[in-house]
């Protein structure tokens, strides 16, 4: 079983100044529903957590301050460029627990180790060419009775809006288009358990959230723009939209103006998370 299209998934939003500040708000935004999960999962204080495509950081964050001092954070990223950011954030925040390895968490020789009391990922396995191998592959690295959880994102019920708003219908299209077109499954948070399935992990629990909000102050409206400028290369090449139809230096205004003058109530990014503990040793 494989959850995602083809062609292989790719990280279509980029590597810029654009993306970086996307990631950052996007962190504030959501960081409270991953450690919601993550809480629920079973992390806590003195684990030993792999975070699993670490990128810049966020979720090893906050996963240094779960498992405390007498927990220990390893974070695993394909990209060197951006764990050396990630490093830097670790140092300024003062915490000492927390280690990071540059690789692809499915090769085995990567130096991981393989007792972890729990591996993690958020806003991962989309990108992956296989979401079955690569579970399977992560979960060899915990050890017995330990924890395996991922947060993911979906488009299921991604930017959408009551009343119903053509702008916002723009946006997700061109946002679920160019995921599409570079492979990523639009519904792999609801394909979550059966993916944990096939790769012979017990049936996980579940969490579903969004981000939504109404009124003027909505930071979603500029978390959209923002997504859909990092997306820009990827929707033009696509044959989406074109960047005059999409002006994307006036979106995150006119989303704001549209929705205040429907009253309306929207949401963007969904995700969803699930969680499940490996069989205890005999």
């Amino acid at each position: 079983m494989t959850t995602t299209t083809a062609p292989a998934a790719s990280y279509v939003l980029g590597d810029s100044d654009n993306e970086r500040h996307r990631l950052q708000q996007q962190a504030d935004l959501i960081g409270g529903f991953t450690r919601h999960a993550l809480e629920q999962a079973g992390i806590t204080a003195g684990m030993t957590v792999l975070d699993v495509g670490s990128g810049a950081g966020d979720v090893t964050l906050l996963l240094a301050d779960m498992v405390g001092p007498g927990g220990r954070v390893v974070g695993v990223d394909r990209n060197p460029a951006i764990l050396a950011t990630a490093e830097r954030r670790t140092a300024a925040a003062g915490y000492t627990n927390v280690r990071f390895v540059a690789g692809d968490v499915n090769d085995l020789e990567v130096d991981l180790g393989r007792d972890f009391d729990a591996a993690v990922g958020r806003l991962v396995l989309m990108y992956n060419p296989d979401t079955v191998a690569a579970l399977r592959a992560i979960a060899e690295r915990v050890a017995p009775g330990g924890v395996v959880a991922f947060q993911e994102a979906d488009f299921t019920w991604f930017a959408h809006s009551i009343p119903p708003l053509p702008l916002m219908t723009d946006v997700r299209d061109w946002i679920s288009g160019a995921f599409a077109a570079g492979g990523s499954d639009p519904h792999i948070g609801f394909r979550l358990p059966q993916a944990f399935a096939a790769a012979g992990l017990p049936r996980p629990r579940l969490q579903f959230d969004t981000l939504m909000g109404a009124g003027t102050d909505f930071a979603g409206y500029q978390y959209a723009a923002l997504t859909v400028r990092s997306l820009l290369p990827a929707i033009e090449a696509a044959g989406i939209a074109t960047a005059a139809e999409i002006d994307v230096d006036t979106l995150a205004e006119r989303l704001r103006d549209a929705a205040t003058a429907a009253d309306a109530t929207i949401t963007t990014v969904s995700l969803i998370a699930a969680w499940t503990s490996l069989p205890a040793a005999v």
